[in-house]
């Protein structure tokens, strides 16, 4: 099954979830849609062919493989505290003092 980054709600999920909320159906906050493919072989594929038909049927950028069916798209990791860089009046020193 390949659907898309636990981590990105898709646009697809938020228009989804807004014409939830105009049908008066609220509580659902994300709803993903994802593919699943049926691969049938007369002999046991290697690894790396796997790997191969993996990274043609998905776009590994925005994409990933599940390998089991999910229960919560929660991942567990919070994202870091939003930083602000003083870019216009510190310039170039304050982009080397953040890295």
């Amino acid at each position: 099954e390949v659907g898309p980054r636990m981590n990105f709600t898709t646009a697809w999920s938020t228009n989804c979830v807004s014409v939830l909320q105009a049908a008066e159906i609220h509580g659902v906050p994300r709803v993903e849609r994802s593919r699943r493919f049926l691969v049938t072989s007369s002999a046991v594929l290697s690894q790396e062919q796997k790997q191969t038909f993996v990274s043609i049927i998905h776009d590994r950028m925005t994409e990933m493989v599940y390998t089991e069916p999910l229960k919560t798209f929660e991942t567990g990791i919070k994202p870091k505290p939003v930083q602000w860089i003083p870019v216009m009046k510190e310039g170039k020193k304050a982009l080397e003092t953040i890295s």
